[in-house]
């Protein structure tokens, strides 16, 4: 036999049961009539067993009713809240039904002309109260601005004053200073002066003594030089005397030869050799007579010329010392010049040196102030490029925003306008003449733009809007030939 038809057969003799096999099943489960008494008998015990026990709460019968009574309990609890949360769930999707209902009826009358209109004097009234917010916020913008400008005006008026009380005090101070060099430099002139003058009075008594001195030394001198003079002119009259004297000697010794002459001229015989006698006699005397006055002029000169000499060697000394004196004074004087100009370039130098010194530092403070006002300056000018760079963004990103927001708009518009399209057949079927809920509608958003500040006229005309009454369309028939005809 193949498997497949041994488990057909398998299968179909699971399904297939006789009837002795159902009739001993039977027999199994039903009691049997011999045992109907038993089991009355034992239901009359399980009744008075349970009469008796059942006020006993400690059993497990009384137990399993307490657990089973419980559950049922709980059960019914639980089954009594579900039903108040669907009785709530219910409610509430009554009330949802009804505020979509709502809604969608609101919706639709918000479509409507009226409703538009309102709805474009609102954002009308909106778009004045902030364009009015813009207007005030621009004016709060530029008086912070105007305040800010001012307060800056104010701080740089300040600061120029201030700088220019330190500039004034500065050139104060300078001025002191120059005042007080002038007034130093002027006692350093009177010092000089005073000194120079004194130095010239003493100069001048020095002189004055010494030109005394001198001029007792040479009293003294010419009166020496007279008593030499004296002594000379003396010695040199005793030696004119004693010329005279040898004049006379040889005035006699002429004339002795004359007459010694006469008488060898007497005697003729020894006249010549008398003659170059006496001839050579007058030679030998005049020579020695030439001799001696030659020796006592030489000793005259040169007992002059000694006591020239030693007068002139005194008077040189006396003259070289009082050239040397001079020399001294003059050197010492142009020392003393010299070491007053060196003091006087010197205090020049260090005063040129402050001056410089001054100079510099007030340059480096001028160079410093500069730089700081440069600096501030810079920074002001840097904050007003970012302050113009961030106001152009701002309005660049507010632009943005504008854009997108129109854009947004646009699109919102778009879709707005493709819902009224496709509403307009539902809208045309409703009837939107509820007069009072518009007027309620205007005085609610009236009453709001009060509390809120804001226009409320365009509002006023949107309540006394009415809708423009449409004229009915023609019932005259028209002969459309002759209208073709009167076209041809």
């Amino acid at each position: 036999m193949l498997p497949g038809l041994a488990k057909r057969n398998h299968a179909t003799m699971s399904n297939i049961m006789s009837r002795a096999e159902l009739e001993r099943i039977k027999a199994s489960v039903l009691p049997s009539i011999e045992n109907n008494s038993k089991l009355e008998r034992k239901k009359a015990l399980k009744a008075k067993s349970d009469e008796r026990l059942k006020n006993w709460p400690n059993t497990l019968e009384a137990l399993r009713l307490k657990k089973e009574s419980f559950i049922k309990d709980r059960e019914a609890e639980e089954e009594a809240k579900r039903q108040e949360i669907d009785r709530e769930e219910a409610e509430i999707r009554r009330l949802a039904r009804l505020d979509a209902m709502k809604k969608a009826n609101d919706l639709i009358y918000a479509q409507t002309d009226k409703m538009k209109l309102l709805k474009s004097q609102k954002l009308y009234a909106d778009v004045i109260h902030t364009r009015y917010g813009q207007i005030d916020h621009k004016h709060k913008v530029k008086e912070h601005d105007r305040e800010i400008d001012k307060d800056y005006h104010e701080k740089t008026i300040a600061e120029v004053a201030r700088l220019k009380a330190l500039e004034e005090e500065k050139v104060e101070k300078t001025r002191k200073l120059v005042g007080e060099i002038k007034i130093a430099r002027f006692e350093q002139l009177d010092d000089v002066r005073r000194r120079k003058e004194e130095q010239e009075r003493l100069e001048r008594e020095n002189g004055i003594a010494m030109k005394e001195k001198a001029i007792a030394s040479l009293a003294a001198e010419m009166k020496e030089i007279e008593a030499k003079k004296k002594i000379a002119a003396a010695n040199n009259m005793r030696m004119l005397k004693a010329n005279s004297d040898l004049k006379s000697i040889r005035e006699q010794l002429i004339a002795e030869e004359k007459a010694a002459e006469a008488e060898r001229d007497a005697q003729v015989e020894g006249i010549e050799a008398r003659k170059a006698a006496l001839k050579r006699l007058e030679k030998e005397r005049f020579e020695k007579s030439q001799v001696a006055r030659q020796r006592m002029i030489d000793a005259a000169v040169e007992q002059l010329a000694k006591r020239s000499s030693a007068d002139n060697a005194l008077l040189d000394r006396q003259v070289q010392d009082l050239k040397d004196k001079e020399d001294k004074k003059f050197s010492d004087k142009a020392a003393r010049l010299e070491a007053e100009y060196a003091e006087t370039v010197a205090s020049r130098t260090a005063q040129v040196e402050a001056k410089r010194a001054f100079l510099e530092k007030q340059k480096r403070e001028d160079d410093i102030l500069a730089a700081k006002w440069k600096k501030e300056n810079e920074d002001a000018i840097q904050a007003e490029k970012d302050k113009v760079r961030r106001a152009r963004e701002a309005t660049i990103a507010c632009k943005e925003l504008q854009r997108q927001e129109a854009e947004k708009v646009h699109r919102q518009h778009l879709e707005d306008r493709q819902r009224e399209i496709e509403q307009t057949r539902f809208l045309q079927s409703i009837d939107v003449s509820d007069e009072s809920r518009f007027v309620e509608l205007c005085q609610a958003e009236i009453e709001r733009n009060i509390k809120l500040g804001k226009p409320v006229y365009t509002l006023l005309k949107a309540l006394e809007y009415s809708a423009p009454k449409l004229l009915p369309a023609k019932t005259i028939p028209i002969d459309r030939n002759n209208v073709k005809g009167n076209k041809d």
